[in-house]
């Protein structure tokens, strides 16, 4: 088979055949890992939120915990709810990039880019696991879509007003939202068939808009210590200079996450991709200037974060062995682990995800836990 004819099949019906055939297999591990295992770590701690609905939490925006509750009233709080929900945001953020790559490159190179995409490991467990993740690349990749089609066409207000709702649904869910309409305003200043959009109304309204969704969290923050920005300050801690060694480790550490999470062979290339759009950045296209300046940043920025990769490989090592003796050994060392425990079985009472109803695939805080780590009421800032 040759290339052309390679990418001739994904296209229309095969790949929709392709895309199905993936889902399936996803939905046949979804229901296995809802029978033989319990919520991860993260997971556990955004349900709890979830049943204290707010404008803030103790790290993240309030997305993910809305999602939470919301799922839970849907679903009676049933794990499956939680599994279920990530896989249908995954698979929209899937069609959103198979839609975007449409425009920007034709139908052939937005097949590959969907099979790409879906077969990394970083996708199959966005897609299995509901964490922050999971609404953040469905909002950023509805606002990469929703920007070009605006900038394409910067007289339709629609699109400008959808665009800022999107950006605003991304800054709930979390913080590295607020990075993409300063992106808007660099592809604006930068490219020169599209500078006039710095003089379009639209074009402010949505960037001022999606930020002020922002607002009311930080109104919470407010209210409560600023807990989120003292979370936050870690992030950025360079009060200790590390030695060169434990530089070259950590830099080699987070090298290694990212070509798990996107696979050797796929990491490498967009490696080598990005190194080729940065030297002949003045002589690409409108299209793939666009998607370098809205790709290169984001990666060196998550690069710099290698807790992210770090958590969503663990997710997926342990996705299939998250046992009940596990998370009794957690409890009992009383470490920060189990802050947040969450096990199968009865619920009991108020405490309980599942209510008074006794539901069999409730889930139960550990508030001795969170007691004895001092945190009780930091959930939700109470």
């Amino acid at each position: 088979m040759t290339w052309d004819s390679f990418l001739d099949n994904l296209r229309g019906r095969r790949l929709l055949l392709w895309l199905g055939g993936i889902v399936l297999v996803r939905l046949v591990m979804l229901l296995a890992v809802v029978h033989g295992a319990d919520l991860a770590g993260d997971e556990a701690y955004y349900w709890d939120w979830g049943r204290q609905p707010d404008w803030g939490y103790y790290s993240k925006p309030p997305m993910i915990g809305w999602m939470m509750g919301v799922i839970g009233w849907l679903t009676g709080n049933a794990e499956w709810g939680i599994r279920l929900a990530a896989l249908l945001l995954g698979m929209v953020t899937l069609l959103i990039t198979w839609r975007l790559a449409r425009e920007l490159a034709g139908e052939r190179v937005a097949g590959l880019a969907a099979l790409l995409m879906v077969l990394t490991p970083g996708n199959a467990g966005l897609c299995l696991l509901l964490t922050i993740d999971a609404p953040l690349l469905l909002a950023w990749t509805a606002a990469l879509w929703l920007f070009w089609r605006a900038a394409e066409q910067p007289e339709k207000l629609m699109r400008w007003l959808l665009l800022g709702l999107v950006i605003g649904f991304g800054c709930l869910s979390k913080q590295m939202m607020l990075v993409f309409p300063l992106l808007m305003l660099v592809f604006a200043a930068v490219s020169p068939e599209d500078r006039g959009l710095l003089k379009r109304g639209g074009f402010w309204m949505a960037a001022i808009l999606g930020l002020l969704f922002i607002g009311p969290v930080l109104w919470w923050n407010e209210q409560h210590g600023w807990i989120t920005l003292e979370h936050t300050k870690h992030h950025f801690d360079v009060s200790s200079t590390p030695t060169l060694s434990k530089w070259l480790g950590r830099t080699g550490e987070n090298i290694g996450l990212q070509a798990l999470v996107y696979t050797p062979v796929l990491f490498i290339a967009m490696v080598a991709a990005l190194w080729h759009g940065f030297r002949r950045f003045r002589g690409l296209s409108r299209p793939l200037r666009y998607l370098w300046l809205c790709s290169g940043p984001a990666l060196a920025c998550f690069g710099s974060a290698p807790a992210h990769q770090s958590k969503l490989a663990c997710g997926l090592l342990r996705a299939g062995d998250y046992s009940q003796r596990r998370v009794d050994a957690a409890r009992r060392s009383r470490g920060l682990a189990p802050v947040v425990a969450a096990r199968g079985g009865r619920s009991r009472g108020g405490d309980s995800c599942g209510g008074d109803r006794g539901d069999a695939h409730g889930f139960e805080v550990d508030q001795e836990s969170l007691r004895s780590a001092g945190l009780e009421g930091v959930r939700s800032g109470r």
